[in-house]
């Protein structure tokens, strides 16, 4: 890799570490539900649009979450659905989505697919940024999905400038339907 897409990679990676960093310093403060919300799904497009600049693949003004992912190579897309399945069968994730499962009221489920999450991620930026206006969508296993981005690139690009993870995590609801 060039030292100016390593330069550039480094850079979109230290911003996806701060957002991601400062979403997991506001869990168990309900009243930050939208800010945390906010500032996992940024983290989330910052990550793609790390490894997607580690491949030299462009990504111009898109902010999906799901158009972005279908521009990574296939080996990386690959990899990320690996390491996300990976994590939501850790048994401590495992754990906290049978909790999180046992509480639900009817009507409402738990989505653990990593394409529909993807895409609930782009639409949670925008709707949580504004929670005022109401109608916000969920943003389900949100954090494991970052968590495998953020893992593909810490090992296929060692060296990056990562910020100390404190495993606070949380798993949103989705209506049925």
């Amino acid at each position: 890799m060039d030292e100016q897409t390593k330069k550039a990679v480094h850079s979109i990676f230290q911003a996806a570490e701060r957002n991601r960093a400062a979403c997991e310093k506001l869990a168990g403060n309900p009243e930050m539900i939208g800010p945390r919300v906010t500032l996992l799904a940024l983290a989330i497009e910052l990550y793609l649009k790390a490894l997607l600049a580690a491949s030299k693949m462009k990504y111009g003004g898109l902010h999906d979450h799901s158009d972005l992912f279908k521009r990574l190579p296939p080996k990386t897309r690959e990899a990320v659905r690996a390491r996300y399945d990976a994590e939501v069968t850790k048994p401590e994730v495992a754990v906290k989505i049978v909790e999180v499962a046992m509480k639900l009221p009817p009507g409402v489920n738990l989505e653990l697919d990593f394409e529909k999450n993807l895409a609930k991620g782009s639409r949670a930026f925008v709707k949580w940024r504004y929670s005022y206006e109401g109608d916000l969508p969920s943003m389900p296993t949100g954090f494991e999905i970052c968590e495998a981005l953020r893992q593909e690139l810490i090992s296929a690009l060692p060296g990056l400038p990562v910020i100390d993870t404190t495993g606070d995590r949380f798993i949103l609801l989705t209506q049925a339907g």
